[in-house]
């Protein structure tokens, strides 16, 4: 179970200017894409909607969910740990380049690190379990621009 809120988006799939039913149904799929880019988790779509197919529904559908961008620094618990992360402290910035680890009990979580700006300089860093770390996580690639239009 997550520890976020989860918010998902109802699109009702009409326009008050009477657009065709492929402009609408093109802004309501930029709509789904640029909300799922935000963290949206669902979409939902209006049913009364006749002038929409139902096989263009079903393609909205099974597009591929994209991982919203992590923002910019976040903080985590050691296990939530992914390789990738960057950890700073008064030592410079340091990166995660093994998955955190435990022992029976899993009172202290592990993880190998290694400097950014001295890539053969590694360590293994120790945390509490419960201990909140802040993090700053890769971005996502940057998505295709969108129209204004929607």
């Amino acid at each position: 179970m997550s520890d976020r809120l989860e918010f998902g988006t109802f699109l009702l799939l009409q326009t008050p200017s009477n657009e065709p039913s492929d402009v609408v149904y093109r802004c309501g799929v930029e709509i789904a894409q640029a909300a799922d880019e935000l963290g949206f988790r669902s979409t939902w779509l209006a049913e009364h909607q006749a002038r929409l197919p139902a096989l263009r529904v079903r393609a909205l559908r099974a597009r591929p969910r994209r991982e919203p961008a992590p923002p910019a620094e976040t903080r985590v618990l050691p296990m939530h740990l992914k390789v990738g992360d960057r950890l700073v402290d008064e030592t410079g910035e340091w990166e995660v380049t093994v998955r955190p680890y435990t022992f029976p009990g899993g009172k202290n979580v592990h993880a190998r690190v290694r400097r950014v700006d001295q890539p053969a300089t590694a360590e293994e860093r120790t945390w509490g379990a419960h201990e909140r770390i802040s993090v700053k996580r890769t971005a996502s690639p940057p998505s295709a621009p969108r129209s204004n239009r929607c």
